[in-house]
């Protein structure tokens, strides 16, 4: 992809046609730069991005070659290799070696993903310049293009916590499971990482079940009417919330024929 990190050990290829020609191979050597015109110049392509290097290397080229924009390519013919480790609780801790091309969400994918107990929302990647990002699987699921700002370098560090918030939805939504909760978020958040509420939901009443205090609690929360006036309800981690439908069978009405 065009947002690809080069780094030492990546092998690209420039093409140039036109009124000149040329197609050559270049390594990236390991402080960073490739050679070109038999050894005569180094040009420094370590933390470039593809698209990066190929206006750089355009403006470089254009100096010796004649040619014209569209003329000029620049590809990755091979991605070096990377090791990160993967810590905290997912089913296969450890160091992995993976092809550099991969993002953090598939380094999570390679050693099984989180376990049971693993977050999902809070994921740690320590870069190896001491950089910390927070990786969030749902915004991933709503937007995979976040996955470029979660490039992976050698050395890179995964952490995935204890998860700290979950809440079990089921009844009228599109999608009942379990959920992982941030600092924050409430029953309306919730509701929209279900998918929403089905046609029949019946909104005026849901019912949330809450163990606090070593006992049980049933909470009736008026949704609808909290929606109406730009509210919504807190949860806790271990709630239950139930969303009931609206009955189909018809009762005390009067049919007229003929």
């Amino acid at each position: 992809p065009e947002y690809y990190v080069l780094g030492a050990g990546d092998e690209i290829g420039i093409s140039i046609w036109g009124r000149s020609s040329m197609d050559n191979e270049y390594t990236i050597s390991k402080d960073g730069y490739i050679k070109i015109l038999n050894g005569k110049q180094r040009v420094l392509l370590k933390g470039l991005t593809l698209t990066q290097a190929r206006e750089k290397l355009f403006k470089v080229f254009d100096i010796y070659f004649e040619f014209e924009e569209g003329q000029f390519e620049i590809t990755l013919n091979y991605s070096r290799t990377i090791q990160i480790t993967v810590y905290g609780d997912v089913l296969n801790p450890g160091p992995i070696t993976i092809p550099a091309l991969n993002t953090a969400f598939s380094a999570l994918v390679a050693v099984n993903g989180p376990s049971d107990i693993g977050s999902v929302r809070n994921i740690k990647l320590i870069k190896n310049s001491g950089e910390t990002k927070i990786i969030d699987v749902y915004e991933y699921m709503n937007n995979p293009s976040v996955a470029k700002n979660y490039y992976l370098e050698d050395a890179d560090i995964i952490v995935v916590p204890v998860v700290e918030k979950v809440v079990t939805l089921g009844g009228a939504v599109n999608r009942p499971f379990k959920y992982e909760l941030k600092e924050g978020e409430n029953l309306k958040d919730l509701l929209a990482y279900a998918g929403g509420l089905k046609e029949n939901a019946f909104t005026k009443n849901i019912q949330i079940r809450r163990f606090e205090g070593d006992r049980m609690d049933i909470l009736d929360v008026p949704y609808a009417e909290l929606v109406k006036k730009g509210g919504s309800f807190g949860l806790k981690n271990g709630d239950f919330i139930f969303v009931k439908s609206i009955s189909s069978i018809a009762e005390n009405f009067v049919m007229i024929n003929g």
